[in-house]
């Protein structure tokens, strides 16, 4: 399996993963009734798969940035660079904040849907083109 291939799964995993940490704050905020576990459970769910995404947001902006380079011109890998730093910076910052700044947690609700939408967004814009460029163009993009 090339490089490429390893990242939008990696990215793939990570961006189903997302959804189903706001559906998991959805029902820990009292907004919706999707799974059947004690809120404690919910929460410890979320901590753990917030790891697990982090490691894959990790892992994938190392190989962006050790093996791809920005083409300015296009603005696609130009949103895609900006979303994803957005996006590993406020992870890193919402992890301060439940683990080292609690006085700042009047903030994660606000932190936790921006982070939702940079993640989205950095993943959209390599998931999807890619899967597009291989499933309906037939090409394999490399670096």
């Amino acid at each position: 399996m090339d490089l490429i291939a390893i990242k939008v799964t990696a990215a793939s995993v990570a961006m189903v993963l997302a959804v189903l940490q706001a559906l998991v704050m959805a029902q820990l905020y009292g907004k919706a009734k999707i799974f059947s576990l004690s809120s404690e459970a919910l929460a410890i769910w979320h901590r753990r798969q917030g790891d697990v995404i982090l490691a894959l947001f990790l892992f994938v902006a190392y190989q962006c940035v050790t093996k791809a380079s920005i083409d300015w011109d296009d603005w696609r890998p130009v949103a895609h660079a900006v979303f994803a730093s957005i996006a590993v910076i406020l992870v890193v910052g919402k992890l301060l904040m439940v683990q080292a700044f609690p006085r700042a947690m009047r903030f994660v609700t606000a932190v936790g849907i921006t982070l939702f939408v940079s993640a989205m967004g950095a993943t959209g814009t390599t998931v999807f083109w890619y899967l597009y460029m291989w499933l309906a163009r037939g090409i394999r993009p490399s670096y």
